[in-house]
């Protein structure tokens, strides 16, 4: 016969024993998931323009680059088009932050794809940024303002 103490331990074993079915339940769809977040983590991550200045109607600009997600990656590889120009195409040591300055007009479409190659050669899926060189550089500021007395009207 069981006292009220083992009574106590009896239930306390079953809580124990429900949440640890719940645990590894819980862990066996983890586990399904860990496939989909490697295969996130091994896209470069996103790309961001960085506008440096505007000559007339040309917008220069620099692409800034993702920090990196997986450690045995060596290069890194990044596609620039501008408009309808050729596409160039840059190989970047992994430790780099951002690419060599590019430039093109006003307003122009600016497709970029950036790619890690790990050690083994292996290419990750590509990190893509379809943007605009939009103007938004404000004009100088105005000169000094200054103020000149014209007249003096008694009452």
């Amino acid at each position: 016969m069981l006292g009220w103490y083992d009574k106590q331990n009896a239930e306390s074993l079953a809580r124990i024993a429900t949440a640890m079915a719940a645990i590894a339940e819980t862990v066996a769809d983890m586990e399904c998931s860990l496939a989909d977040i490697r295969f996130s983590l091994s896209i470069p991550g996103s790309l961001t323009l960085k506008l440096l200045e505007k000559n007339m109607s040309t917008i220069s600009f620099k692409v800034v680059l993702p920090t990196l997600l997986d450690t045995d990656v060596v290069k890194r590889e990044l596609t620039v088009q501008v408009a309808d120009q050729p596409p160039v195409v840059e190989t970047l040591d992994a430790a780099a932050a951002e690419s060599a300055g590019y430039s093109g007009p006003q307003d122009a479409p600016v497709h970029l794809s950036l790619t890690d190659i790990d050690d083994a050669g292996n290419r990750s899926e590509a990190s893509i940024l379809d943007a605009a060189l939009v103007d938004v550089f404000p004009p100088a500021k105005p000169g000094e303002l200054s103020l000149v007395e014209t007249g003096e009207t008694n009452p």
